[in-house]
């Protein structure tokens, strides 16, 4: 509410306001009921997938077998890694359509919602880390680093709210730099604590061939939706998008020699 009407507005090209006096709320309400609804839905798919992991690297520290776990965790992050990175850049792409899609509508909200949107996604591959790196260290017993990692997040995250919200060209901006600062500090602590636990694994593995299929397809597909594919609908455009990553990793993974992530030894069970 300190916030000019001005200051917000001119922060927005493209939406326009008719009710100054409501303008808190208002973005307030766009934030939480639009944007977080939309940055959620993949980050809360893959939680399943770190908790369905947890007894598997558990079996393998009480085998003391530090192979098996660093295979484990390699894999579990390379399917992370696959899915989040394309995933991300897919809804930056359609994003529009998808707020229309859900929400029925195109007018300020949706302009409002889209530039939120765009900063949330600087740290969504983030997001979608913060179950499996929980469930790694749950699995190793390190639940106290998990809640020293989250405390000190939370109460970056808190600071720079409070700091970035009263500054006009920023204001409900705030919220989603700090949500993206915070998620980034514990995806960074927690690779960190990992690695001194002994558990390796290759970035390189792990961030390369969504990278390099991401943007290749990303690529093809924009090129494509400019020619043909805006005329069909959304979840068939999403899903053809998501084909033509699928192949593109798949042949980037057989030129490259990674489809195949190599066993360490001693890493059966």
């Amino acid at each position: 509410s300190r916030i000019p009407y001005a200051d917000i507005v001119k922060s927005y090209s493209g939406a326009s306001f008719k009710n100054a006096g409501d303008m808190p709320m208002y973005l307030l309400g766009i934030y939480q009921g639009m944007v977080l609804s939309v940055f959620n839905l993949l980050p809360a798919v893959l939680s399943y997938m770190g908790a369905a992991s947890l007894p598997v690297i558990s079996r393998g520290i009480s085998a003391g077998n530090s192979g098996y776990v660093s295979l484990q965790t390699q894999r579990l992050f390379t399917i992370t890694a696959g899915l989040s990175i394309p995933a991300t850049v897919y809804i930056h792409m359609f994003r529009y359509d998808i707020l229309q899609f859900l929400f029925g509508t195109n007018g300020a909200q949706t302009q409002v919602s889209a530039q939120l949107l765009d900063i949330l996604l600087l740290g969504s591959v983030f997001c979608c880390f913060t179950a499996v790196l929980n469930s790694v260290l749950y699995a190793c017993g390190r639940s106290v680093t998990v809640f020293r990692i989250l405390l000190t997040a939370s109460a970056v995250k808190c600071v720079l709210s409070y700091l970035l919200c009263g500054v006009p060209q920023i204001n409900i901006k705030a919220f989603a730099v700090s949500a993206v600062v915070f998620h980034t500090i514990i995806f960074i602590l927690s690779v960190h604590s990992i690695n001194k636990l002994g558990i390796n694994f290759s970035p390189l593995k792990v961030f390369f061939m969504p990278c390099a299929a991401t943007a290749v397809s990303a690529a093809g597909v924009k090129l494509m939706d400019n020619m043909a594919l805006c005329w069909l609908p959304l979840l068939l455009r999403i899903g053809f998008s998501g084909l033509i990553y699928s192949l593109i990793y798949m042949l980037i993974a057989i030129i490259t020699g990674f489809l195949l992530i190599s066993t360490p030894e001693n890493s059966n069970i």
